[in-house]
């Protein structure tokens, strides 16, 4: 028969605390997690191992918390959605009175084109009358 040299507990009980005061102090990565009825002793022992139900509780949380983090991504993906869709329609109004503005000062140059080409033809029809009319009174006198 083997001889078990782990450390030997008389009860579950008096295992279970012990396992709670490992936790509380130790500062290993791996703890004990559960206890066992030893076989070869009939002393109760620690172990990291974790039972099956506890693998199920924290396949669980896994999956729960999971499906949290992914509704969270969705959630925060709609948000960038959103936000680019306001900013995108925000630059487009920009875009669109920046042309406007652009079109309205062609159609002033426009205008101002045709208000220098009028006043040209003016000045230059009131020239040929100043003419005429000096004209006229150099032949009256």
């Amino acid at each position: 028969m083997k001889k078990c040299v782990k450390v030997k507990y008389a009860d579950e009980q008096t295992a279970r605390a012990a396992i709670d005061r490992i936790k509380k102090i130790s500062t290993r990565k791996k703890v004990p997690e559960n206890v066992y009825l030893c076989k070869e002793c009939k002393a109760w022992h620690l172990t990291s191992q974790i039972t099956r139900e506890q693998m199920r509780d924290e396949l669980f949380t896994l999956r729960f918390e999971t499906d949290q983090k992914t509704k969270l991504i969705d959630q925060l993906q709609d948000k960038i959605k959103q936000l680019t869709n306001k900013e995108i329609k925000d630059e487009y109004k920009e875009i669109r009175q920046k042309a406007k503005i652009d079109q309205r000062v062609i159609e002033l140059q426009k205008g101002m084109d045709t208000l220098r080409e009028r006043n040209k033809k003016l000045t230059q029809t009131n020239s040929e009358l100043v003419a005429k009319i000096v004209e006229l009174r150099n032949k009256v006198d």
